[in-house]
């Protein structure tokens, strides 16, 4: 589950295909000066799900901006509820839109899904970032298919992983 803009649809592409389970998201829009307000961003929205590798897997919520006067006032709350309402499945990971789960080989859920849990308890992942992507800002970043808990170590030791925000 995540919340954007729709300025960050190509990251909510990014998300879903390196996500295999399902994907509610909830989208502010502009109206743009459109007479139909969704209009465009529907079809924004429309061409990035039918690009998705396992597009059944998007539900998408387009949400109008009505005067939150965004960047100030992002409505993060509103529309992580409404992302989540959107919700079937009995657990939920929330992420942000710009985050890209690893492994890369779409474990992760069968992962989350061996801890057990009560209802209403929350999980939080740890969240890192690839040093020499943050370094030279580009958006490729390369790791290791599995890495476990010393391998991580490892890597935040040496420098090749940072804390997210770093």
């Amino acid at each position: 589950m995540t919340i954007l803009d729709v300025t960050r649809l190509p990251m909510l592409a990014r998300l879903a295909d390196a996500w295999p389970a399902p994907v509610s998201a909830a989208i502010l829009a502009d109206r743009g000066g459109f007479s139909e307000w969704a209009l465009q961003p529907l079809e924004q929205v429309r061409a990035m799900r039918s690009a998705l590798r396992q597009p059944h897997l998007m539900r998408a919520t387009l949400i109008e901006n009505v005067g939150f006067d965004c960047p100030p006032r992002f409505p993060f709350n509103q529309l992580r509820n409404i992302a989540l309402s959107r919700c079937v499945e009995q657990r939920v990971v929330i992420i942000d839109v710009d985050f890209v789960p690893h492994p890369a080989d779409g474990s992760l859920p069968r992962q989350l899904a061996a801890f057990n849990m009560e209802p209403q308890e929350a999980l939080v992942l740890p969240a890192f970032d690839v040093a020499a992507r943050v370094a030279s800002g580009s958006s490729a970043a390369s790791l290791p298919a599995v890495i476990d808990k010393s391998a991580l170590r490892m890597l935040v030791g040496n420098g090749q992983l940072v804390t997210f925000g770093d």
